[in-house]
């Protein structure tokens, strides 16, 4: 017969600190949320203690509140995160293209063209499904 041995218990707890951070959508208190369970590292995130928002320590959210001002204060956020990167690197993309493009013309010539146009298409057309289904993500 098989002996049967006691699993350990598995505790949790969680400690609030303040973080000395208010809201910016509900005004309320942040606080730091640090969750330990027996066997697993602490897990430590930033909580609003009224509308439960939560974010990493590094500010980026991991749950949304359920308010209206929640829903609305993150989409200014990613709205705001596109703005501020997406035509920097835009630019810097297709001035990499050309620079390539010229550079395989120059040195390369016609046959590496043909062999990589077709490659170049396929790869725009990926880019370009892949820009659209990022932007039409509610």
């Amino acid at each position: 017969m098989a002996k049967r041995t006691a699993s350990p218990s598995i505790e949790t707890s969680t400690t609030w600190e303040d973080a000395g951070y208010d809201c910016d959508h509900c005004g309320g208190r942040i606080l730091r949320r640090i969750d330990r369970e027996t066997g697993l590292r602490d897990r430590t995130c930033f909580q609003c203690e009224q509308c439960r928002c939560q974010w990493t320590l590094e500010r980026r959210p991991l749950r949304v509140g359920t308010t209206a001002a929640c829903r609305a204060a993150q989409r200014e956020r990613a709205a705001e995160a596109e703005e501020g990167t997406t035509p920097y690197s835009r630019w810097l993309l297709i001035a990499l293209g050309v620079v390539v493009l010229l550079g395989l013309l120059r040195f390369g010539g016609g046959a590496l063209v043909r062999v990589m146009l077709p490659l170049l298409l396929v790869a725009l057309a990926a880019a370009a499904v892949w820009y659209l289904g990022r932007r039409n993500r509610p």
